[in-house]
């Protein structure tokens, strides 16, 4: 796969991240419990998560143990094939105690590939 690729799985990875959080922003448990809209939204993006986690090629995964990939892809699978006994309990949980530090350690990954790119393409104007 191509650092793009990757690049772009690892955007599409945050972009979701941040969706939940701005899905849950001013709710708490009990209305996420009570809100199927919001739910319902919280889950998609998780799925998302999952999705482009799982195109994200082993020796990445490697590189950043700090990112949870296998539970992450895991869940999507849960979330895709369960979808009838869905645990909006461990939904919550995620979101809240989970995506804050996965979020962060994205942001640093894509920057830090971003700064890569841009010291490449100043070696190659050389």
């Amino acid at each position: 796969m191509s650092q793009s690729d990757t690049k772009t799985r690892l955007a599409h990875m945050l972009e979701a991240a941040r969706l939940v959080e701005q899905f849950l922003t001013n709710v708490d448990q009990e209305a996420f419990f009570t809100d199927t809209k919001t739910a319902y939204a919280v889950v998609r993006a998780l799925e998302i998560m999952g999705e482009a986690a799982s195109g994200i090629d082993p020796e990445m995964r490697v590189r950043y143990p700090e990112i949870p990939w296998r539970i992450i892809i895991d869940m999507r699978n849960r979330l895709i094939h369960g979808y009838f006994s869905i645990d909006y309990q461990i939904v919550w949980d995620t979101a809240m105690q989970d995506l804050p530090a996965v979020i962060r350690s994205l942001s640093q990954i894509i920057k830090s590939m971003n700064q890569t790119d841009l010291e490449e393409e100043s070696t190659n104007d050389d």
